[in-house]
């Protein structure tokens, strides 16, 4: 795949979940609706987990295996997975902070916040 077709994946991909996700957080329309574009940007956010789970595996396969080749040391392999893991992190840390600061419930609120089950979704 080449930079524009990466690009191109990367735009659809996140304009679906910047359009997904807050008109899953619209009160006006049907549970139904909500809960149908939720779990859209949930699928698509999936989706692109594993895909970069696939694709994170070849360099850092590649790097450990010219390595034990002694063909190379071993630091790249080990730059490489620090990098990912730290980038992954970032990216976990990130969600909780967007969370704190933007998802807040107020101080006051007296309802507990509780799902919605699909049982509630049938009535």
């Amino acid at each position: 795949m080449n930079f524009a077709q990466t690009v191109m994946l990367g735009a659809i991909a996140g304009f679906t979940i910047y359009f997904g996700l807050p008109l899953g957080r619209v009160e006006r329309s049907s549970p139904q609706v909500r809960t149908f574009l939720t779990m859209l940007s949930a699928g698509i956010l999936i989706f692109l987990f594993v895909d970069i789970f696939v694709h994170i595996k070849e360099p850092i396969e590649e790097a450990i295996q010219a390595a034990i080749a002694a063909q190379r040391a071993v630091l790249p392999a080990l730059g490489l997975f620090s990098f990912f893991v730290i980038g992954f992190a970032i990216g976990l840390v990130g969600l909780v902070i967007f969370e704190m600061r933007v998802m807040r419930v107020p101080h006051d609120a007296t309802e507990p916040l509780v799902p919605v089950s699909a049982y509630d979704l049938l009535d």
